[in-house]
């Protein structure tokens, strides 16, 4: 699965002596996969990148397994525990659903036509 198709990442750690984190993330993986859902596992121990990202953009959140989805950070594993017991995965993960980034975009491109197409009156009322 490319980076490119999968908008859940989880944030995790290989070499974790942690028995919570591992089960955390093998139930992570196989609901994922039950529910046909494409991830990708991003490896905090060998990706300093990853963990670079993960610490910018989690709030400051240290718990793993971390998610996140199309680059926004949904929560730990406790969280997406709780949306799989009360039958909201898909609700939870927002899947389908446009980022905070991609409804400003949106919103400052309908901006720009409104203000485009108000100069395009004012220049045919002036000619």
């Amino acid at each position: 699965m490319s980076q490119a198709e999968a908008k859940v990442h989880i944030y995790g750690s290989s070499v974790s002596g942690s028995r919570k984190i591992k089960d955390g993330q093998r139930h992570l993986e196989t609901i994922l996969s039950t529910h046909n859902i494409p991830f990708v596992f991003k490896d905090l121990a060998a990706d300093d990148e990853a963990k670079s990202y993960m610490r910018k953009n989690n709030g400051g959140v240290t718990a793993l397994p971390q998610i996140f989805v199309n680059g926004e950070f949904r929560g730990v594993y406790d969280d997406f525990a709780e949306a799989v017991e009360a039958d909201d995965l898909e609700a939870w993960l927002a899947i389908g659903s446009k980022t905070k980034a991609q409804k400003e975009d949106e919103e400052f491109d309908s901006l720009a036509k409104e203000v485009d197409e108000e100069e395009l009156r004012k220049l045919a009322e002036e000619s």
